[in-house]
């Protein structure tokens, strides 16, 4: 996965609502929060899972979780997203 699959759909903006909702964010929550709509949404959550960025888990909820590797991105785009805040 590119940076260029982070430029799409929403995807900077869902990975920064997980981080900053960690260690686990319902897909109801998520999707309450989520602007565009529930097809964009599910674009953008299978092009996190596809670069192994989130994991989704389904007992009786649908939960989502940054990996390892999404975490560590999410980090840096709350590190941007904090600088913008600034400017």
């Amino acid at each position: 996965m590119g940076i260029e699959k982070l430029e799409r759909r929403h995807v900077l903006t869902i990975m920064l609502y997980l981080y900053q909702h960690k260690p686990r964010v319902l897909y109801t929550d998520l999707r309450k929060a989520f602007q565009g709509s529930e097809a964009i949404l599910q674009e953008s959550l299978d092009l996190l899972k596809e670069g192994n960025l989130i994991e989704e888990h389904t007992n009786r909820d649908r939960i989502i979780v940054l990996t390892r590797k999404g975490l560590k991105i999410a980090e840096k785009i709350e590190e941007i997203n904090e600088i913008m805040e600034t400017l």
